[in-house]
């Protein structure tokens, strides 16, 4: 049909067309539509980890000092993730969402980091076989904004759809950095009640609140 568009004005292909559209649209109600994506582990930027573990810059030797000076110069900005070997083709930007929760807020807009194909990058060298992994700066708030993740195994889906992440981008006043950013989830709580250790009357009615 594409090469022979007149095809579209046959009612068998006409009829066919209709179908695929209503089963598109059907599975778009329940949310079961096909997207380029994996799911990964949270995780903080693992190379300024390593960073971290060298020895305090008065007692470090000229390759911990040489290994340190290039990690500076690699280090990606905030609005950005890095994802070793996906097999997904690269849009530019994509969609964070919490694993496995479902609500409003728990999502995020990020720039795919850019490497090197050689060796001499060292986020390819010494991470690029983490497949599972999506690594970000830990001082971007996409933590907090994917509904208070944290980076103790919590899994999240990484969409590189150009549709979501166009829907996703209406909900930004400007770039992707942490003040055009989605607002952050928050969950109320009750106020705590504060009463005197000391006084046994209080604990009293403590424990009788709390049973």
């Amino acid at each position: 049909m594409k090469k022979t568009p007149l095809f579209l004005r046959e009612p068998k292909f006409t009829k066919q067309l209709n179908a695929m559209a209503e089963r598109t649209l059907k599975d778009y109600g329940v949310g079961h539509l096909l997207v380029e994506g994996d799911v990964r582990y949270l995780s903080g930027d693992l190379l300024e980890m390593i960073a971290l573990m060298l020895e305090e810059p008065e007692v470090r030797t000229s390759s911990q000092f040489k290994y340190y000076n290039a990690l500076m110069a690699q280090k990606f900005q905030s609005e950005h993730f890095y994802a070793p070997k996906a097999a997904y083709e690269d849009y530019g930007a994509c969609i964070v969402l919490r694993n496995p929760h479902i609500a409003r807020n728990e999502e995020i807009r990020l720039k795919t980091y850019k490497t090197k194909a050689n060796k001499d990058n060292m986020r390819n060298y010494y991470l690029g076989h983490l497949s599972d992994v999506l690594m970000i700066d830990i001082q971007m708030l996409a933590a907090e904004r994917l509904g208070g993740a944290d980076y103790d195994g919590d899994t999240v889906h990484l969409y590189a759809e150009p549709m979501l992440s166009a829907c996703i981008q209406r909900n930004y006043t400007g770039g992707l950095e942490n003040e055009d950013n989605l607002p952050l989830l928050k969950i109320p709580s009750a106020e705590p009640l504060i009463a005197d250790a000391v006084d046994w009357k209080a604990r009293m009615m403590a424990l009788e609140g709390a049973s």
